[in-house]
């Protein structure tokens, strides 16, 4: 191929008239080809369409066909499964046979697209089959379980047994009254066989395939086996073959023979069209080019002899561009021979002048301190070096027939590799330079640079390698040393840009001392940039603020010509204020001495003294709080050493934080095991510790301690790792007395309520059975009932009780109607309830001759008297005086009720106001331990106080304390009012 491409250029370069030959053929080759490839192109889809549409033509009526059956074969499939006769069979096992199967012969008789039907019970088992079925009952058991169970109304598949293609539909057999399934029908349908009925007549050459929705062949008609043009048409979803398309194909070399003819004719034509255009076009261009032969004729016999002064004259043919062409060449060749006579006369001018230039320039070179040379393009000999060479590498160097010049051998060995390569490279690019070392003889190194460039002579090829050598030692030295110099400053340039303070240089030899630089940190501490700030003194920093002692010092140390360092407090740009923590520092010359400069460092601590006044401020609220709080801290340092306890915890252990502190701590629980309760084992504050440790979700466990020492009382503690590295931890003590004991007394609260509530309630139920199972004389139901009656009365009483309590908690007295009124009438009017007649119990009254007014709620002040009084009475089993006396003191009335009875012992008289609790633990003295509570719950409300005081075998005394009513008009006490402000108060007419 190569050859016949080279062939062909050589052809083409042969001649003008080759060329135009050529060209004429591409444009006939460019208009013929474009315009048969359109017109092949445009009959082709022409034909194309034509096909198409008689392929569809062919398929339509057969694809109607087929859908319409297979449509009505579902229709009749799904009502059949709907009929009555059908539903019944599947429940009339035995006498099914009789009518069920002549129904189903019949239907396949006149269906003849139905293969083979069965009907399926429940568990999808065929029960009865008509027909020719030739699938296996494993290949159709999962269509029908799909149907029974209900996912599908009607299914279908394709099924293949030995080379035969079934289709299977399967509907559901429904009970009709129940909606249930009880079972399918399916019929085989022979899909090849109804697939040909509708196809069986296609044409000649023609092919119509069923294919399935992987574009599997399914069924087919014709036996075209050849390269097909075909068309495919969907089957409906509604025709159960969902996916499923009919494809049409006709034998393409049919359908093309006559494109093939047609493309055959369009060839031929072609090529003879474009052999007329070659003919042609070689004749034109042979007629066009005859002067422009003669012309190169003329010129190649001019080259051959190598005479450019011989006279030529050609013929001139006509008057064209080539015969005008043929005239100025003649008229060349005469003005060539005179310009060439010309020239020789100056070639001989010229080379006595350039004998003489080579005179002076060889002086001139002997007088030069860089070596000059001139070498041979291939690297052999040396044409020229100057004497100079001498005193620049101290030797009268022998040349070197294997080096390009003398300077090789004294090249350091470390460069000699990239000065080679160097003088290769310049052979490529004509003029190279570089800078190298060379060890002199008396191994003194030094540099050189070396330029050089490549001679060419006239045709363009390399004469000589000429070069100039010059020692450039001092100026690299100096080179080297300003590259030191200048990193040093960069740095030193860069450590101060790159610096968070701000760094300010002031000249102090002009007037005002004057900012002469600043760098990116001054401008971002004081907002001020650095155009704004050169050339001002940094006074103007201070604002007002001039006469500060560390204004002062400031101003002292500079005055001195000394360093220093001092806060000052200055103010940015936008007038703000920041504290500024300024070191300063002379300058001086280093030859006299004088003062010069001073710089100065500014450090931002604005926010640091904020912190610290932030801390502080937290540590004196830190410290107040712990010295206030009534819980105790104990904290531990990260060495495992009590380094602080507070005031409350001093006052619950009785240490004082001298007698503590560096304790370790087995140490500090050693000494708390002592204080702890001897029946309750103390866990030391180390486990928790470990514990907090290992499960972060004990993290704020507490553990309750009960302590004898200093006083008795139960204290919660916690236990809390701090610090950054958890070493350090903190102690929490709570003095949960009083919360333990409310749970204690909550709990026998509920348990006494419990039981007082419980034990009449079941004298009340067990007497009603009696009385509704059994049947007794009057008198003992009588007694029944007194029991009942009584154990009822009691348990209202109790059920009272604690309601007026709750109601006085829950309401806060706003039930209490508070009037100013006489407290002696109160008084009579209770005791008058207890003179009944015939009672031997009497109240022995001893009261001031009129007792003052208070303000009370009159009947809660009986209620409250009444409960005492019959204490009094109920605690006097042996019978006693009662007294009733009153006992002013200052603002408040006494009211004092004194018995003879059993009394109380100190621990009792603890308890005594105790819900439920009683001092007669016998059961004989009734109540139900709430009078007391109710009393100082009632009294307590009214402002006042109760005092007990009994002695065991003795008796008690109680007394009554109310505030006394001011007089009219004078305001109340703030304790009065501040106790009676939720109740309404009344005033007497």
């Amino acid at each position: 191929m190569s050859r016949v491409i080279r062939r062909a250029t050589e052809w083409l370069g042969e001649s003008l008239a080759n060329r135009f030959s050529a060209l004429a053929l591409m444009i006939t080759l460019v208009i013929v080809v474009p315009l048969g490839a359109v017109a092949y192109g445009i009959i082709h889809h022409l034909l194309s369409q034509k096909i198409e549409a008689e392929l569809r033509n062919v398929v339509a009526l057969g694809h109607y066909g087929l859908e319409q059956a297979l449509r009505e074969l579902n229709g009749d499939i799904n009502s059949m499964a709907r009929r009555s006769l059908v539903t019944n069979a599947i429940g009339d096992s035995e006498g099914r046979d009789a009518y069920l199967l002549p129904f189903l012969r019949e239907f396949v008789a006149a269906e003849p697209r139905i293969a083979a039907i069965s009907i399926h019970d429940y568990r999808g088992r065929a029960q009865i089959t008509v027909g020719s079925g030739r699938l296996l009952e494993d290949e159709i058991q999962p269509l029908i379980e799909g149907v029974i169970s209900g996912e599908k109304a009607i299914s279908t598949d394709l099924r293949s047994n030995a080379g035969d293609t079934r289709l299977l539909i399967a509907a559901p057999i429904v009970f009709t009254p129940t909606r249930s399934v009880e079972g399918a029908l399916s019929v085989e349908i022979d899909l090849p066989a109804l697939f040909g009925r509708y196809f069986a007549g296609a044409p000649e050459h023609h092919r119509v395939r069923l294919l399935d929705g992987q574009g599997r062949e399914v069924a087919r008609t014709g036996d075209n086996t050849g390269e097909q043009n075909s068309i495919s048409l969907e089957l409906d979803e509604s025709s159960g073959l969902k996916g499923y398309r009919i494809e049409i194909g006709v034998d393409s070399t049919v359908v093309y023979q006559s494109m093939s003819l047609l493309a055959l004719g369009f060839v031929v034509t072609g090529l003879l069209t474009l052999g007329l255009a070659n003919r042609l076009s070689v004749r034109a261009a042979e007629r066009l080019t005859r002067g422009l032969r003669e012309l190169s004729r003329a010129a190649r016999e001019i080259e051959e002899s190598g005479d450019s002064t011989r006279l030529y004259r050609l013929p001139i043919q006509g008057c064209d561009e080539i015969a005008t062409l043929t005239l100025a060449l003649n008229r060349m060749m005469v003005s060539v021979r005179g310009a060439h006579e010309a020239l020789e006369a100056r070639v001989e001018a010229r080379s006595r002048q350039l004998a003489e230039t080579q005179g002076r320039l060889a002086a001139i070179l002997d007088s030069l301190r860089d070596v000059v040379y001139s070498f041979s393009p291939d690297f052999v000999s040396v044409l020229y070096i100057s004497p100079s060479v001498t005193e620049l590498t101290g030797s009268d160097m022998a040349q070197s027939p294997d080096s390009p010049f003398g300077l090789t051998s004294f090249i350091h060995p470390d460069e000699r590799e990239a000065a080679r390569k160097a003088y290769l490279q310049v052979l490529s690019e004509g003029y190279g330079e570089q800078r190298y070392r060379i060890v002199r003889t008396d191994g003194e190194i030094r540099w050189v640079r070396d330029r050089f460039h490549v001679v060419l002579d006239e045709e363009g090829t390399p004469l000589r390698i000429d070069g100039i050598v010059t020692d450039v030692t001092e100026k690299v030295m100096a080179e080297e040393e300003q590259a030191r110099t200048e990193t040093i400053l960069n740095m030193k340039n860069r450590a101060l840009e790159a610096s968070c303070n701000g760094i300010v240089i002031a000249d102090m030899t002009q007037p005002e001392a004057p900012i002469i630089y600043v760098n990116p940190a001054f401008e971002r501490i004081t907002g001020y940039s650095a155009s704004e700030a050169l050339g001002r003194n940094c006074r103007y920093l201070q604002g007002s603020d001039m006469d500060s002692p560390e204004v002062r010092a400031l101003r002292h140390a500079i005055a001195n010509e000394r360093e220093t360092q001092v806060v000052l407090r200055n103010f940015r740009k936008d007038g703000q204020p920041f504290w500024n923590e300024l070191s300063v520092s002379p300058v001086r010359d280093p030859v006299s001495g004088k003062l010069t400069h001073y710089v100065g460092i500014q450090h931002d601590i604005t926010a640091r003294r904020e912190a610290e006044r932030q801390t502080y401020e937290w540590f004196v609220r830190l410290e107040t709080i712990f010295t206030l709080s009534p819980d105790g801290f104990v904290s531990f340092d990260s060495n495992g050493r009590l380094a602080f306890a507070n005031p409350a915890f001093e006052r619950m252990s009785g240490f004082t934080v001298a007698d503590i502190v560096g304790l370790t701590l087995e140490e500090f629980d050693e000494r708390m095991r002592v204080l702890g309760d001897p029946a309750e084992p103390y866990t030391p504050a180390g486990v928790d510790l470990a514990e907090n440790y290992q499960d972060s979700r004990r993290r704020h466990r507490r553990r309750t301690l009960p302590m004898l020492l200093p006083a008795p009382r139960v204290l919660s503690r916690s236990v809390r790792r701090v610090g950054s590295n958890n070493t350090a931890f903190v102690l929490y003590y709570r003095d949960v007395t009083r919360e333990t004991e409310v749970d204690r007394m909550k709990s026998e609260f509920l348990s006494t309520a419990a039981h007082e509530l419980r034990t009449p309630m079941a004298s009340i139920m067990g007497f009603s059975e009696l009385l509704l199972t059994r049947k007794y004389d009057e008198n003992r139901t009588r007694d029944f009932l007194d029991t009942i009656n009584r154990q009822s009365t009691r348990l209202t009483s109790l059920l009272n009780e604690l309601l007026d309590l709750a109601r006085i908690e829950s309401r806060a007295a706003k039930d209490f109607q508070l009037v100013r009124q006489p407290l002696g009438a109160i008084v009579r009017d209770t005791v008058a309830a207890f003179m009944i007649p015939g009672d031997k119990r009497s109240i022995n009254l001893e009261l001031l001759g009129e007792l003052p007014e208070v303000m009370v709620d009159a009947a809660k002040i009986q209620q409250s008297l009444v409960n005492v009084i019959s204490n009094a009475f109920k605690y006097s089993p042996g019978g006693g005086c009662v007294e009733l006396s009153s006992e002013l003191q200052e603002d408040r009335i006494g009211l004092r009720v004194r018995d003879e009875g059993l009394g109380m012992t100190p621990e009792q008289c603890a308890r005594a106001f105790e819900r439920f609790y009683r001092a007669d633990s016998s059961g004989n003295i009734p109540g139900t331990g709430l009078g007391l509570s109710l009393v100082k719950e009632i009294i307590e409300i009214h402002g006042g106080s109760v005092d007990l005081d009994s002695e065991a075998g003795v008796g008690t005394t109680l007394t009554l304390w109310l505030p006394v009513a001011p007089p009219i008009g004078d305001a109340a006490p703030a304790e009065t009012q501040d106790q009676g402000a939720a109740a309404p108060v009344l005033e007497n007419a």
